[in-house]
């Protein structure tokens, strides 16, 4: 009989809702920490896929928002 070495399957969950919470979860946005927890991304699961760098540890949410739809519009102006 085999056995199932819980602290294994813990690690493994803890492991996935950080670094890949779009497999655990079936979201299509997400935040993902790097392989050395030293890099924070947010994440389009969904096509078209995309993975941005976020460089500053502490963002203020609406700032950040605010700033995410600034960047939409330019998109769509130069590509005009």
């Amino acid at each position: 009989m085999k056995t199932i070495n819980l602290e294994t399957i813990r690690e493994k969950g803890e492991y996935i809702s950080q670094h890949r919470p779009g497999i655990a979860f079936g979201v299509v946005y997400g935040l993902e920490y790097s392989e050395d927890n030293e890099k924070l991304f947010l994440c389009r699961y969904k096509y078209p896929k995309w993975k941005m760098e976020i460089e500053e540890n502490m963002v203020d949410k609406l700032q950040f928002a605010n700033s995410l739809k600034k960047a939409a519009e330019w998109l769509r102006k130069c590509n005009e």
